[in-house]
């Protein structure tokens, strides 16, 4: 994998605990840019069009198998959560 690709990955997976948290909408660059320690050009680099391209990219399910099962299971860990908290 090249050091772009692991960039990018990196990106993916910050982003997704980030979007299950906030919503799309309501995440933002600044989170990401949180998330991962990369300044705006890092983040453009991999997604021209910044948040919204990823979100579009991660919307169409364009993940390698890896990312979607941490997706998966950041997910999965959520909902266990708020159905522990729910009893």
């Amino acid at each position: 994998m090249t050091k772009g690709e692991q960039t990018r990955k990196k990106i993916v997976e910050a982003a997704a605990p980030i979007f299950n948290q906030h919503g799309y909408e309501g995440s933002s660059l600044n989170n990401l840019m949180e998330a991962t320690g990369l300044k705006k050009g890092g983040i453009y680099r991999h997604f021209s069009s910044g948040v919204r391209a990823l979100r579009s990219w991660l919307t169409r399910l364009q993940l390698n198998d890896e990312a979607l099962r941490g997706v998966q299971s950041h997910l999965n860990q959520n909902i266990d959560n708020q159905v522990a908290a729910s009893r």
